[in-house]
């Protein structure tokens, strides 16, 4: 193990974590692999712009230094099972939300299903109900990630999906 030197003096970005976390979340966490997700978790939502902030299983699996955290001597199973896992667990604890989409790629021609995870809060139910419900289709799936969405309104509610960037805090 190499030792930590400290945290560096001067300017060093906070990372807003609500006091539940540290009340009725922390005390029932076992395991250090979800621990350690969800706090990544928080540390990467708190870097993204905007009022509604995700984040998806392609950018965590892609993600170098999550997945060298989730390494352990020893242990047969890949980083990538573990994070699936701790995902898992926060979602099953009720922590992190969940949204599986299915995509077209146009590229490849097939189907994909991507699955975004948010913090639970209020907002965030709200959001993750509207985008299974297909009532909100997020405006970036359409530019540059090469995503088409799947067509998923409920044929009891005819109503036109409203864009993500139109979602007012």
């Amino acid at each position: 193990m190499k030792p930590f030197i400290g945290f560096p003096s001067g300017r060093n970005p906070y990372i807003p974590i609500p006091e539940t976390f540290f009340t009725q979340l922390l005390p029932e966490i076992e395991d250090s692999f979800e621990l350690k997700v969800t706090l990544f978790i928080f540390w990467r939502l708190a870097q993204k712009k905007g009022s509604l902030r995700c984040i998806s299983d392609k950018e965590l699996l892609n993600d170098a230094q999550l997945l060298d955290s989730l390494k352990r001597r020893g242990d047969p199973r890949q980083p990538e099972e573990r994070l699936r896992q701790a995902l898992e667990q926060a979602v099953m604890r009720g922590t992190l939300l969940r949204a599986q989409l299915h995509f077209f790629l146009e590229q490849k021609g097939e189907a994909e299903a991507i699955s975004w995870y948010f913090l639970h809060t209020a907002q965030s139910r709200k959001i993750v109900e509207e985008l299974e419900g297909g009532q909100l289709i997020p405006a970036s799936f359409f530019s540059g990630g090469g995503y088409a969405a799947l067509q998923r309104q409920p044929p009891h509610k005819p109503q036109r999906p409203r864009e993500l960037s139109q979602i007012r805090p």
